[in-house]
């Protein structure tokens, strides 16, 4: 089987959607299909690059040099400007921080002379469906490729934390109409997506990954509550800000540990002078590592979005953990989290795991393979 797979993020990056396609390629390996992996052109990928048997790796567009937190300006001011600006190319144009990855993506699929068993386009951002479509249109041997797969992590158009120019609704349908299916991550946000396509071509394919990979350590209990929390934080969509104000009231000791990709999150620089010792924060581990230390806290922090049409994927790792996950809304009720802190989970979050597993995600999507082109 031979498969193209369209990514924006991956290996060694530390986000949900490099793990997305990272951990899809690994078990397309596994299964002795031929992969063709197209990225942009970052210099992370460069020196660490991904070499496996079958994967052939394709780089395009101009060099991405990697960010450095350091040289952010801090300034309130310039913070403030910054994301008023960004909000107003995002309405307007918001493919303007992808452009040069669209265009490329455009040309180098226009020019193949070939199509695939299945083509993969992972999202976020929605630029790689867009690039995508654009190199199909062009490209009448590669479009006549067998099963098209659009697939989602978040809604582009139909999401509660950035307003999007309405006419970008239309471009959207427009786009989808090139793939067979939608590949979204949860059932809960099916409704997001019927404008697009009927809803016998929304299949839920959740985050998942290779269970046998974890490891995790006898838990012991802490001195003090001991909780964490992994990822980041979003004003308007996943806000903590309730639960900070009232663990800066609380007078009995705790230690809350933040696991971040990033190193100058607002919510964080905000409490951290207020909690002092009791907020600790780790930037950048590496998920299995992150999953390993995870297993060793008391219980586990997610904050709920504010949309229920996206499923946190750390809820997975929280799992692989084995320990108590409290799931706080935007409206942080302080009874659930005492509990908690007296070792009462009995209103702990509960994961299926084996949906998340990664053998069973591939599983699926073969399965749907075949009953397509049945067809």
């Amino acid at each position: 089987m031979k498969i193209l797979l369209v990514s924006y993020f991956f290996y060694p990056e530390n986000s949900p959607r490099a793990f997305r396609a990272y951990e899809l390629i690994e078990e397309f390996v596994e299964r002795g299909y031929s992969i063709d992996l197209i990225l942009p052109n970052k210099k992370i990928f460069y020196s660490n690059i991904y070499k496996r048997k079958n994967v052939n790796v394709i780089l395009i567009g101009d060099l991405i040099e990697e960010k450095n937190s350091s040289n952010v300006n801090h300034n309130l001011l310039s913070i403030k400007i910054n994301e008023y600006l960004r909000k107003v190319i995002n309405y307007f144009y918001p493919f303007f921080y992808f452009k040069n990855f669209i265009n490329s993506l455009s040309l180098y699929l226009s020019n193949l002379n070939r199509g695939y068993d299945i083509i993969f386009s992972n999202s976020f951002p929605f630029a790689v469906h867009y690039g995508l479509y654009k190199g199909l249109k062009k490209n009448k041997k590669l479009n006549k490729s067998k099963l098209k797969i659009a697939e989602y992590s978040d809604p582009f158009f139909f999401q509660s934390y950035i307003k999007i120019n309405p006419i970008y609704k239309y471009l959207e349908k427009m786009v989808l109409k090139e793939f067979d299916y939608i590949f979204i991550p949860t059932d809960k946000a099916i409704t997001s997506y019927t404008y697009y396509k009927k809803q016998s071509n929304i299949k839920v394919f959740p985050q998942a990954f290779n269970f046998e990979k974890i490891t995790t350590k006898k838990y012991s209990g802490n001195s003090i509550p001991t909780f964490a929390y992994a990822g980041l934080f979003y004003s308007g969509m996943r806000d903590p800000s309730s639960f900070f104000e009232y663990l800066c009231q609380r007078e009995e000791d705790f230690k809350f540990i933040i696991f971040s990709r990033e190193l100058n999150d607002k919510f964080i620089e905000r409490y951290k002078k207020k909690l002092g010792s009791k907020l600790i924060v780790h930037v950048n581990v590496p998920r299995l590592e992150l999953i390993e230390k995870l297993s060793e806290m008391d219980f586990l922090i997610n904050i709920n979005n504010i949309s229920s049409n996206q499923v946190p994927s750390k809820l997975i790792d929280y799992s692989l953990s084995g320990r108590p996950i409290l799931s706080i809304s935007q409206q942080f009720d302080p009874e659930i989290f005492e509990n908690f802190c007296h070792k009462d989970y009995s209103q702990q979050e509960e994961i299926c795991l084996d949906d998340y597993r990664i053998q069973n995600n591939v599983n699926r999507l073969i399965r749907l393979y075949n009953e397509h082109t049945k067809n």
